[in-house]
């Protein structure tokens, strides 16, 4: 036997289906339209409540902004001749390129840091071909000359 015979309704069908019934949108105020106070709609009421507090915010930014300038950094001093500087991550290249001046600029510019790229690559097949002491000596003697050039910068 069927929990619900063809026959018969349920107890509260007839109930939802009129609580269900579909009313066109009207633009009313909340309490006209049988909203509780505490209900709001998105437009205009949260709309204009987000638009407040947006304006607010980028209000309070610009009053501290042109009350609290930034700084601009350093003062450039015009008298005194320009020095460059490079960014940190070269500066190892830079260092080297004060000892080797003139003609040996190549030396400290080009030679000198493919070599050391080029032993970095190495580093993985040294250990497969010499055996492991032999290695562990070429690459102590790469570690004391990579800790060597940090110092002479």
């Amino acid at each position: 036997m069927d929990a619900f015979p063809h026959d018969q309704k349920t107890r509260n069908s007839e109930a939802t289906v009129k609580q269900k019934k579909w009313q066109p949108e009207s633009h009313e105020s909340p309490k006209s339209a049988g909203l509780s106070g505490s209900q709001k709609r998105f437009y205009p009421d949260y709309l204009l409540e987000i638009l407040f507090f947006v304006f607010i915010i980028i209000e309070l930014n610009v009053v501290l902004a042109l009350l609290f300038p930034p700084s601009i950094g350093r003062e450039i001093n015009f008298i005194s001749p320009y020095q460059p500087r490079p960014e940190w991550y070269y500066l190892w290249l830079f260092g080297l390129l004060r000892y080797f001046y003139g003609g040996f600029s190549v030396v400290g510019g080009v030679i000198i840091p493919f070599l050391a790229i080029v032993s970095l690559f190495l580093i993985p097949w040294i250990d497969k071909r010499l055996g492991r002491v032999s290695a562990t000596i070429i690459i102590v003697i790469l570690l004391l000359f990579f800790v060597g050039s940090v110092f002479l910068v």
